[in-house]
């Protein structure tokens, strides 16, 4: 059995918005070829945005109580204490259900569920999960932590900073009643108070990704075999952002040099965020665009019941104007692991 091997990389911030590094913007690292043998899609259901808001569920209904507190739960075990009253949560079908914090908008929700012909249940032998969302233009500097499970020891010149935000999204995925994975997002946006900076206004923009599945028995376990998260500027506040000063990875080797520290550079701002070092990951950048992503791909199913994806993007917005407004999209696929041909990373794209 192969072991995934996790590593936090340090990524400490100081003075001018730009990567310590001397790489092109516009690195674009390979993907892995796709598994020969894909599963087959026996279901797949897109909920969009009036959809969820549709099916937002009150306290009262056991099932909304129940993905709540699996919430607050599991930001608690990251560091995060949340108001329960700052959680909604949206029961779309039988199969998914998805609860976020105030500082969200939950879109769009994918679901598909797998089969092929070796596995141990044709009901769902395996599926993909996904979230596109975005940041509430309208909740400017909400009560979000500057420290936790994506960046922490955060400091700025005398402790100042003139905005920050950062809130957290998961999709829960169930068979026949029962969790068998989920999928957390989370994002931090900060700007320092004074990022020496003339021409445009610097932020630092610091995104993580947590797949997790539920072990059912000794013989029917789910693993996380793919995922592939990303952020780009908001389609409906395109014109907040004006590109990108730089990213983080450039590429795979940066996520799998054990021990290497990145300097990412924003002003007063500086902080260490734990992007995780692991084999069988690849950043897909698009500077032109404003777009940073990144996946992971097991190649083989072989355990672990948790994988991770973090990346850091500097995005710019207009001096003194308002201030950007990104996109982001998490999603996962998990598998039994006695089938192979569920590693292929084509998850269905959120359609952004």
């Amino acid at each position: 059995m192969r072991i995934t091997r996790t590593h936090r990389l340090a990524a400490a911030v100081g003075g001018g918005m730009a990567l310590a590094l001397s790489l092109p913007l516009n690195a674009v690292a390979t993907p892995p070829p796709h598994a020969e043998n894909a599963p087959r899609a026996t279901k797949k259901v897109t909920f969009t945005d009036d959809q969820i808001k549709n099916s937002r569920k009150g306290d009262d209904h056991p099932q909304a109580r129940e993905v709540r507190q699996l919430h607050l739960r599991e930001q608690a075990r990251a560091g995060r204490l949340i108001d329960a009253k700052n959680v909604s949560v949206a029961i779309l079908d039988s199969n998914v259900s998805v609860a976020w914090e105030r500082g969200r908008n939950v879109e769009k929700v994918t679901f598909t569920a797998l089969t092929a012909d070796d596995a141990p249940d044709a009901d769902m032998a395996g599926f993909d999960i996904g979230m596109l969302t975005g940041e509430d233009p309208e909740s400017s500097g909400v009560s979000a932590n500057a420290y936790g499970a994506g960046m922490n020891q955060a400091t700025w010149d005398n402790g100042q900073y003139s905005y920050k935000s950062g809130d957290c999204q998961t999709a829960y995925a169930r068979r026949s009643g029962t969790l068998v994975g989920k999928v957390n997002g989370c994002y931090q946006k900060v700007k320092p108070t004074n990022d020496y900076n003339g021409s445009y206004d610097e932020f630092s923009y610091n995104r993580y990704a947590t797949a997790t599945a539920e072990q059912l028995s000794w013989t029917e376990d789910y693993v996380p075999v793919a995922m592939d998260i990303g952020s780009r500027p908001h389609r409906d506040h395109l014109s907040r952002t004006i590109g990108l000063t730089n990213y983080f990875p450039h590429t795979p080797e940066h996520l799998c040099n054990e021990g290497a520290e990145v300097s990412v550079t924003a002003g007063a701002f500086s902080a260490t965020v734990p992007l995780r070092n692991c084999a069988d990951k690849w950043p897909t950048p698009d500077a032109a665009n404003s777009y940073m992503g990144a996946r992971y791909d097991q190649g083989a199913i072989f355990g672990g019941r948790s994988a991770g994806l973090d990346f850091v993007m500097n995005p710019k917005g207009r001096q003194g104007g308002a201030y950007p407004i990104l996109a982001d999209w998490d999603s996962a696929r998990f598998c039994v692991g006695t089938y192979s041909g569920c590693a292929d990373w084509a998850i269905v794209n959120p359609g952004w």
